[in-house]
């Protein structure tokens, strides 16, 4: 068992057979973590990613989305906030490819849509709530507002959960814009520079 900062560590060369994973919000740090030791993973391993159910990680659940569409990895289960898969044949190639899908907003949209329909079954309200709220962010920043309503339809806002119009209301007062809001509610910043990045 090792444990580690993902970011700052190099592998020893050893085979990994389980990979658990406390997610980045960006894909671009995703990236970093997982070409480091992704030729390390044994066929079968498990990887688990943590907070894969969470309204600011929209690039990261297209990304996981885009493994399991293509059969890089295959679904295990959905425990809230996590998502596990077992590595099929995952290799550097398959993610340097969702840099290039990740160019395309349109593409990334489509899968986020489409992980909601294949995780359907699998998955309780709340998770289901948490995808939509990543599209209505994803949607909304990049002023696709017909997605965003679309999304915002499905969860049945304004009579949604709770949980929905809180989720609504942190994104809300950040423009819609997760480099900001995590900026400001999880870096720990001078008190100028986060009130600049606030207004």
């Amino acid at each position: 068992m090792l444990q580690q900062d993902s970011k700052s560590y190099e592998h020893d060369g050893s085979p990994v057979a389980i990979l658990h994973l406390d997610l980045p919000k960006f894909y671009s740090e995703m990236h970093v973590i997982l070409m480091k030791i992704v030729g390390f993973l044994k066929p079968g391993a498990f990887i688990v990613f943590q907070d894969f159910f969470y309204h600011w990680s929209a690039e990261i659940i297209a990304f996981i989305y885009f493994l399991i569409k293509n059969e890089k990895v295959a679904f295990q289960y959905a425990q809230d906030p996590t998502l596990a898969v077992k590595n099929i044949n995952l290799s550097r190639k398959d993610i340097e490819d969702f840099k290039l899908v990740l160019q395309s907003y349109e593409k990334t949209r489509d899968l986020l849509f489409e992980s909601i329909e294949f995780l359907n079954i699998h998955i309780q309200p709340r998770q289901k709530e948490d995808l939509y709220m990543a599209i209505v962010q994803y949607s909304t920043q990049h002023k696709d507002f017909a997605s965003s309503k679309k999304a915002i339809e499905l969860v049945g806002f304004p009579d949604a959960s709770d949980h929905v119009v809180k989720v609504h209301q942190e994104l809300a007062e950040y423009n819609f814009n997760l480099r900001q809001s995590y900026l400001n509610n999880f870096i720990d910043l001078p008190f100028e520079k986060s009130e600049k990045i606030a207004r």
